[in-house]
């Protein structure tokens, strides 16, 4: 599906690319409806068309190599003695687990989302998303100790103790995926928490920001060969 020629489009094809220009520069779905002059939801309807033009057009990643892994919540903040926002750890009580991996060459990442936390949830993602033999990165959750049973080089680096680094291991690359993830959905103001069913089109969106830098890189990906009128 090519993103400036969905079915059924009623805006002018201009609109359409002005609001397609600004979805590529990351500008939130309320910036682009006053930019563009269109309501809200119109902006927003199209953005999450362009959306869906990422699960079909964007060059999938299947696997990648020597790699950072770690996994991140999302959710509502909740403040001390609501739910569960007094309590610490890895406590993902009504929040959106995600578990994510960067390779450590080609800065590319994965992620998808996940009910479990546990090792056989981890260690079945990282044995589906990072190509066997290769060095594995985290963090001290001891979920992650069977990776190199099951043929990966494991390091670990223990935040808890304060360990951020262990000779060139860290974990710093799958860190600033999930501060692009978290950037990208703070321009939705909290939507992909009222619509959970579709939080993986919007994790999608942000992690093919993450892998591909600025407007030639992203329209080249999605198979547009120029954003002229």
């Amino acid at each position: 599906m090519h993103p400036l020629n969905y079915w059924r489009r009623r805006l002018p094809r201009s609109k359409v690319l002005e609001l397609f220009k600004l979805w590529l520069a990351e500008t939130s779905g309320a910036r682009a409806a006053e930019i563009s002059g269109v309501s809200r939801l119109t902006a927003l309807r199209h953005y999450r068309r362009f959306r869906a033009c990422i699960a079909i057009s964007a060059p999938k990643i299947d696997q990648i190599g020597e790699a950072e892994v770690d996994e991140c919540y999302f959710g509502l903040e909740q403040r001390k003695g609501e739910g569960v926002g007094h309590k610490r750890g890895r406590s993902y009580e009504g929040k959106v687990v995600v578990l994510g991996a960067v390779d450590r060459q080609t800065g590319q990442g994965v992620a998808e989302t996940t009910s479990s936390i546990k090792a056989p949830s981890l260690l079945s993602f990282v044995a589906r998303k990072v190509r066997e033999g290769s060095k594995v990165i985290t963090d001290g959750f001891k979920g992650y100790l069977g990776l190199g049973k099951i043929g990966f080089k494991h390091s670990q680096v223990n935040h808890a103790k304060g360990i951020w680094k262990r000779g060139d291991g860290h974990t710093n690359r799958v860190e600033n995926l999930w501060r692009q993830v978290r950037r990208r959905l703070t321009c939705y103001n909290g939507a992909f928490l009222r619509w959970k069913d579709r939080f993986k089109t919007f994790l999608r969106e942000a992690v093919f920001f993450f892998n591909f830098r600025g407007t030639a890189a992203r329209t080249a990906a999605l198979g547009v060969d120029s954003l002229g009128s």
